[in-house]
Formats: C-alpha cells, sequence, structure tokens
C-alpha cells in the first residue's frame, strides 16, 4: 500500500530534522517533487492555521528535548548547535516557550518527564469539519490518497477562488475542474466568471444581448430566450442553433 502524500512529507521531516528549515523545504521538492509552498499552504488550512516552518520548529524543539533525555552526557550546548540554533541562549529561549522551563531542568527531570509526540498525520484531521474548504480539502485528499504538485495548485486555486470572488468550495471545484480540461488557468476563469455575474446582475437582459446566445443561435428576443429554455428545461449556454431552430419551426 502506498503512503500517502501528507505523511511522507512529515516523515521526511522527521528524518532531516536537523537541517535548517530551508533546506528541508527544498528536500521536500527535490525528495517528494512537491512544491514546498503550496504544500504549506494546504498544511496551513488542514491544520487551522499552522506554518509549516512553525510545525518544522516545533519538531526540532522535540528531537533536541528526547536527547536532553536520551544523553545525558551530551552538553546542552552540542545539542542546541546540533538542531540549528546559533547558541544555547537562543536555544534555551525556544526551549523554554514551548515547553514552560529551561532545557537544564528537563535534564534534572531525568525520565519523569513525559515528552508529547506532537506528529502531525493526515488522518488526524476532522473530516466532518465546519469549515467548508476545509472540509473539502479533506474530502478531495480522501478520494486521490494523494496530494502531488498539480492537486496542491489545484486546492490553491479553489481555496484562492472562494475567498476572493465568494463562490462556494464546489462551484469553485466545478470552474477549476473546467479550466484544467480547457487548458486555461483555473482563477482566470473564475475571474471572468465573477465579471460575467456582476453584469448580469446589474442588467439582467445582458444574456439577451450576447452575441453567443442571440445573434449565432438565431434567438429573436430575450423573451424568446426565456421560453425555448423553459421549453427545453435547460440554461441559455446549453442550448444549440438546432434546438433554437426545432423551437420556431414547432411554434410557426
Amino acid at each position: 500500500m502506498k503512503q500517502n502524500i501528507f505523511d511522507r512529507v512529515m516523515d521526511y521531516i522527521d528524518e532531516n530534522i536537523q537541517k535548517d528549515t530551508e533546506t528541508i523545504k527544498s528536500g521536500i521538492i527535490n525528495q517528494i517533487n512537491i512544491n514546498s509552498n503550496l504544500f504549506g499552504q494546504y498544511f496551513s488550512v488542514l491544520t487551522g492555521g499552522d506554518t509549516l516552518g512553525i510545525y518544522i520548529r516545533s519538531r526540532r524543539l522535540y528531537y533536541a528535548a528526547r536527547e536532553l533525555q536520551g544523553d545525558p552526557q551530551k552538553s546542552i550546548c552540542d545539542i542546541a548547535l546540533d538542531y540549528g540554533y546559533s547558541d544555547q541562549s537562543s536555544f534555551t529561549r525556544a526551549f523554554t516557550t514551548k515547553y514552560g522551563f529551561p532545557p537544564s531542568e528537563l535534564r534534572h527531570k531525568h525520565g519523569a518527564y513525559f515528552l508529547e509526540n506532537n506528529k502531525y498525520y493526515y488522518e488526524d484531521f476532522d473530516s466532518k469539519a465546519a469549515d467548508s474548504r476545509t472540509h473539502w480539502i479533506w474530502r478531495e485528499f480522501e478520494r486521490t490518497g494523494f496530494i502531488d504538485g498539480y492537486n496542491l495548485e489545484f486546492i490553491e486555486s479553489v481555496e484562492k477562488g472562494s475567498k476572493e470572488f465568494g463562490f462556494d468550495i464546489d462551484t469553485c471545484y466545478a470552474m477549476a475542474d473546467l479550466a484544467e480540461r480547457l487548458e486555461v488557468p483555473a482563477f482566470a476563469l473564475m475571474q471572468e466568471v465573477f465579471e460575467l455575474v456582476v453584469k448580469i446582475k446589474e442588467d439582467p437582459s445582458y444574456l439577451a444581448n450576447d452575441e453567443m446566445t442571440a445573434i449565432r443561435l438565431g434567438i429573436r428576443s430575450y423573451e424568446d430566450l426565456q421560453k425555448i429554455c423553459e421549453y427545453y428545461a435547460c440554461k441559455y449556454y446549453e442550448l444549440n442553433s438546432c434546438m433554437v431552430d426545432e423551437y420556431y419551426h414547432s411554434h410557426s
């Protein structure tokens, strides 16, 4: 069984936790073939606001704390340097912020303090989240089992379109899917649709004046457009010239 991409990235972070954050992000691109910026956006939505950088720092402190407990002979300064801190004082500040006490105190606790493993797995997240964007992303992740570079761009377009234009997630999903088939940028298509909606709301007769529906199809008036759509129980954009000709022939 293939491992999902989310968990592969989480494992890669742990396996390379002593490297600096930018090196880890580069490795996500080079080793797993995932755009780390796009993955970071997906990660932030799914986790409710955590950034990938904050998560990496949290994991780094967890592993440093494990080493403090497991290797009492190794100096705190050496551990700090191993995990990318410039000196012991900066490590102590970060450690104290996370755990509420300095690293030297953890040493005094020996093995009595339980270190919670804060590693994320994709199954940790609520598939019934109230937020529609989070719920949709979960559903898409469940459907594919993988989040690859293309799917992350797809998710980014859906997320951006929903926030920018106020479309619901299902509408954004449909437009992004159409954009893929038309080989056009999804966000650009959403913007065109939004501008069309604005024009229609400002002038309901806009559609009747559209060359595609009135002149090319041979529709004689806006009233006829409404009647033809009612006759075929379809939307204006589903009409073709044969349907229009048949309607006028049967109503002549």
